[in-house]
């Protein structure tokens, strides 16, 4: 009723988006989203929402769209889309996420998070020598961020070379810089090396 009093009606027409997915009605959400950010650009959560529900339903691509459509309307959204949604609980995969940070780096060059998050989205795709061209470069934007360190462990643990891994990763404990990735590193190294004592404490 309110929609035909006022099509352009935001509340009405997001009320009508939310039944729609509940009911599995997905290309009617979709429409409703879509008005609603036409009418708003800069509703940031309605890009969020929308994107989110666009992956779930294979249109990756789209959802890389809106996502970067509402970066250029509100330059805070890459921020607040951080907020929203870890890197590794979000509704992108993992090419699309490389795809959508590469693009939100050219918009906020210097955002450690922006940076952080692309090394970890070339992490998820299995593109370790970018990985860690990415967090060298946080590094150099940064030399405390430990969060880089730690990632830097990960990937060479991931690629393979477990010597240098566990090598970094005592580093960092030696230097406090440490976080869980570390003493995973050294509690699968310890595993494989039949300390199991020494590895749970490690876990």
């Amino acid at each position: 009723k309110r929609l035909k009093v006022n099509p352009q009606d935001e509340t009405a027409l997001f009320k009508l988006a939310i039944i729609s997915a509940k009911k599995r009605h997905i290309n009617l959400t979709i429409e409703n989203l879509n008005t609603i950010l036409k009418l708003h650009p800069d509703n940031g959560y309605v890009a969020y929402k929308l994107a989110k529900i666009l992956t779930e339903n294979e249109k990756k691509k789209d959802a890389c769209d809106v996502y970067l459509k509402a970066s250029e309307t509100r330059k805070d959204f890459i921020d607040d889309y951080i907020k929203l949604d870890d890197i590794y609980s979000s509704p992108l995969q993992a090419d699309s996420l490389v795809f959508f940070y590469k693009e939100a780096e050219k918009i906020k060059p210097t955002n450690g998070n922006v940076v952080y998050n692309l090394g970890n989205a070339y992490t998820q795709a299995g593109k370790y020598e970018d990985a860690l061209k990415t967090y060298h470069h946080l590094l150099d934007m940064n030399p405390e961020n430990t969060l880089a360190y730690n990632s830097i462990a990960n990937v060479y643990w991931l690629m393979g070379e477990k010597e240098k891994a566990v090598e970094l990763a005592r580093n960092n404990i030696r230097n406090e810089y440490e976080d869980y990735k570390c003493y995973n590193i050294l509690g699968f190294y310890l595993t494989e090396k039949k300390m199991n004592d020494s590895a749970m404490a490690m876990f």
